[in-house]
């Protein structure tokens, strides 16, 4: 299977989608065509989709109506035990050296230097110059991979000392958003 869609009961008006899966740009065509067959009974298939769901890329139709939300909020508690406990790329490599202010919990305030190799990662306190400065939040959204560290470097939400340091923290925290289809 390359993809699947499931809906419970609904309304004409509007119909919401409980999962929308696709592995496949094939199988978003095809899934998109099936519910077009439901034009005459539902005016409107309503889902929630992750921010880089590639529908607005793909479809051009005035009738798609995008909107972004937020999905749900998160926040890096343990700066330490969350790099330990993050999966890096197992083909990637290297490490990196991050300030980080954090009011509400000052045990993550501080220098960091996270190492990563082999799919393990960890970060100990060093007394080593910053590469890249941020705050929690930014780090947190960095961290669940939505915004990007690129994005949030865009919107001047953390600071670059040193470029090979920003590259190097780009690869550990590198893969898909977080993102949950429950609104959890």
């Amino acid at each position: 299977a390359e993809g699947y869609l499931t809906y419970r009961g609904g309304k004409e008006e509007q119909t919401d989608l409980r999962e929308f899966i696709c592995l496949t740009t094939r199988a978003q065509r095809g899934l998109l065509g099936l519910l077009r067959r439901h034009e005459m009974q539902i005016k409107k298939f309503a889902w929630r989709a992750p921010d880089n769901d590639p529908l607005w890329s793909l479809q051009t139709s005035w009738d798609i109506e995008t909107k972004i939300e937020p999905v749900y909020m998160g926040r890096v508690v343990d700066v330490a035990n969350a790099i330990q406990a993050w999966k890096p790329r197992p083909d990637a490599r290297g490490q990196a050296t991050f300030a980080l202010h954090d009011e509400a919990a000052p045990w993550n305030t501080g220098t960091w230097q996270a190492a990563f190799e082999g799919g393990q990662a960890q970060a100990r306190p060093t007394q080593a110059a910053p590469q890249v400065t941020l705050d929690i939040q930014a780090f947190s959204q960095a961290y669940f991979g939505a915004p990007n560290l690129d994005a949030l470097r865009r919107a001047d939400r953390l600071t670059v000392h040193d470029k090979a340091g920003f590259d190097a923290l780009k690869a550990l925290l590198d893969g898909p958003p977080a993102w949950t289809n429950d609104e959890f």
